[in-house]
């Protein structure tokens, strides 16, 4: 339903017809609901893989005042006309149309008929109070309200805000390798609101959701059209199903991940095998030894990066067949490997992009020359992934070298760097095709484990993301956070990103245990270098907490191993991730049920409060718990030193499985819990049809 005034300042409400007395889409703002603007876009990219862009506007004419001149209806859509002006006087025409494209998807598409307009702004009214989730995985807050949000597929940075660290990274390396806290590997422009509002956008362009003005929202979109779906629902998990019925949902995970932790290893032959004899001693279940360096290992100004070679180093992994055996005799586990789009032209690896080059299958630069992105201390070209002989060439190289080498599954990791000044093999402009690079990625990887015939146990992870990812990627990770317990870069923000990702269709995620980026310095005066930023044992055993509830349990070593505490750096450490690994298999039936949860509907596993408990506004303050599903709550120690924790239980009836305390509330309450490392707060919710089966399987690790 549809109520349009066309006098003074237009407007434009939507109401859904089974509810026609809520308005889900409100156009009633001054200056009216479609504004257009003229603008020459200023793009400042530091293309590293650790890399950032700024996109903005420069000598923007904006035409805000809008008239609505005809409005007609055909019974299946409406259909409207007029123009906008700016304040000089220039006008330009405009169409826009409403179409119901399903039972609760109404499909707005707006052209601006002038080619000298190349911005489309469309402005609504937001309720009082009202929350906005999603956006993709954004790291530092769940809630937008009050946020500008780039809708950019890039690296989220390191430091993120955090203070001192992002002043000392943007120094030594520049203002946008620090990030902010709204850039992230995964930007989607759609979201869901607290009061059951739900909008998407189509388009792959970039855009920018305004979310700064109380009362309003403001999305510009750097095109001369714009098209998306408002969509209708009566609860967020309804919301979600309707999204990802169009966006696309993750497949079941593979059964083997739940037999144990991913473990990363690497260091060569020897010390792989000694890793394996200590998890095997130590009795800790795996699933699958993650060998990143496989290729050989990249020392570099960031630390040990892997050589972008995807050829087996067999000077670095001499006999790997009899490797791969004792990994499979000794623990049971599969062989995880990594790969990522770049292709490194370093002495002695370089194989690759010689052929890469040759052939024509890597980005160019506008003189035709392979485009060089600088990592670190070295240089590599990404490969063009608008040609089919790319793809097709790629899709062989992990058939062959990964899958051929008895690798299930891999880091399929960056996709965030394509250069907005590049050319492409098909012509497209790389504007257009940025955000949707990390879609093909992810779809060149699932090509691989589908013509091998493991589409069904093949695991990849991706770390980059756009809309239709999660109907492609099997696994999602939140990228590389530093070694810290904060919510700009740390632990906290892993958290908030797999909660703000399953607003999306993001139904699978996580992240490295412990985090990934430690930071050297050196001390004033002397060549002496210091860890400033690492990981301590603490940190690792409460992350790996927070990790055994969540889709997939996986270490990392980290950028910089020996500043980081590591999985064997003592024997009380392998004491307790075994514990942790035990906790992640004692609800693995559960997960499974709801991985294929997953599957039909586009839920996800890994629950923010609000999605759980939608008609309970208090729960949504508690950004840093989650729910598995309805059956299980989680409050993990996000703060160093602590050995109690105080959760937020809503009403009903709640099972602390290590004390055996029962709490019953008739509105929700918090509670105090004792939570030494290795007794992470955990509630059953006795309610749900699965509590007794969760209640067997935890009593049994009490």
């Amino acid at each position: 339903m549809a109520r349009v005034s066309t006098g003074g300042s237009p407007s434009l409400q939507i109401a859904h017809v089974d509810e026609p007395s809520r308005v889900i889409w409100d156009g009633s703002v001054a200056g009216g609901f479609l504004q257009g603007g003229a603008a020459e876009t200023v793009i400042e990219e530091n293309v590293t893989p650790a890399s950032g862009f700024t996109i903005s506007d420069r000598d923007l004419v904006r035409f805000d005042a809008q008239t609505i001149d005809s409005a007609a209806s055909d019974g299946a859509a409406l259909t409207l006309g007029g123009r906008v002006r700016s304040t000089s006087g220039r006008t330009t025409d405009y169409t826009m149309s409403w179409t119901a494209v399903g039972p609760k998807q109404l499909r707005f598409q707006i052209a601006l008929h002038d080619r000298g307009v190349n911005r489309v702004f469309l402005r609504y009214r937001a309720d009082p109070g009202e929350q906005f989730w999603g956006f993709g995985q954004q790291l530092t807050y769940f809630d937008q309200r009050g946020r500008l949000l780039p809708i950019l597929v890039q690296e989220h940075g390191v430091g993120r805000g955090l203070p001192i660290i992002t002043e000392a990274i943007r120094s030594r390396f520049g203002a946008r390798t620090a990030g902010s806290p709204v850039t992230t590997e995964v930007a989607v422009p759609h979201y869901i609101s607290s009061i059951n509002r739900s909008l998407m956008l189509e388009s792959s362009q970039y855009s920018v959701f305004d979310l700064r003005t109380p009362g309003m929202v403001e999305i510009e979109q750097f095109d001369d059209r714009l098209s998306g779906q408002i969509l209708y629902g009566t609860s967020p998990l309804d919301l979600i199903e309707t999204y990802t019925g169009i966006a696309g949902r993750m497949r079941r995970l593979p059964d083997w991940v739940d037999d144990g932790a991913i473990v990363c290893a690497q260091g060569g032959t020897e010390v792989v095998r000694k890793l394996i004899t200590t998890l095997a001693d130590a009795h800790i279940p795996v699933s699958a030894l993650w060998i990143q360096d496989w290729t050989g290992v990249n020392h570099t100004a960031a630390g040990k990066q892997v050589q972008w070679n995807w050829i087996l180093d067999t000077g670095h992994y001499p006999d790997w067949a009899e490797l791969q055996n004792d990994l499979a005799t000794r623990l049971g586990a599969k062989t995880v490997l990594y790969v990522n789009p770049f292709l490194s032209h370093n002495n002695g690896y370089r194989h690759l992009f010689d052929i890469a080059a040759a052939r024509g299958y890597l980005v160019k630069h506008r003189d035709g020359t392979p485009y060089q992105i600088r990592s670190a201390s070295f240089e590599a070209g990404l490969i063009d992934l608008t040609n089919p002989a790319t793809r097709a060439w790629i899709t062989d190289v992990i058939k062959s070298n990964l899958i051929g080498n008895r690798a299930v599954g891999w880091m399929a990791d960056f996709g965030e760097a394509l250069p907005f000044d590049s050319v492409l093999h098909s012509g497209e402009n790389p504007a257009d095709f940025h955000n949707r690079y990390p879609e093909e990625w992810a779809r060149i990887n699932r090509d691989a484990i589908a013509e091998t015939g493991h589409d069904t146990d093949g695991l990849f992870f991706s770390r980059s993301g756009f809309t239709r990812s999660p109907a492609i990627s099997t696994l999602f990770w939140v990228g590389d956070q530093l070694q810290t317990w904060d919510a700009f870069d740390g632990l906290k923000s892993a958290i908030t990103g797999c909660l703000s990702g399953g607003i999306s269709g993001f139904s699978h995620v996580h992240s490295d245990i412990g985090g990934f980026d430690s930071i050297v310095g050196t001390i004033p005066g002397t060549t002496k270098e210091v860890a400033l930023v690492r990981r301590t044992k603490e940190l690792f055993l409460r992350w790996a907490e927070h990790s055994a509830f969540t889709s997939v349990m996986r270490t990392h070593q980290g950028i910089s191993p020996a500043d980081a505490w590591q999985i064997d750096q003592d024997a009380d450490t392998l004491v307790q991730f075994r514990r942790m690994v035990a906790l992640y298999r004692a609800w693995a039936p559960y997960r499974r049920r709801l991985s294929a949860e997953a599957a039909r509907t586009g839920y996800p596993v890994m629950r923010a409060m609000a999605l759980t408990f939608p008609q309970d506004s208090v729960a949504f303050d508690y950004q840093f718990q989650y729910t598995l599903g309805d059956a299980l709550l989680l409050a993990p120690v996000t703060e160093p030193g602590a050995r109690t924790a105080v959760a937020y239980l809503p009403r009903g009836n709640w099972y602390h499985p290590w004390t055996g305390s029962t709490y019953r509330h008739a509105t929700g309450a918090t509670v105090t819990v004792p939570a030494p490392i290795g007794r992470p707060p955990a509630f059953i919710n006795l309610q749900s049809a699965f509590a007794s089966e969760l209640r067997r399987s935890f009593d049994m690790l009490v």
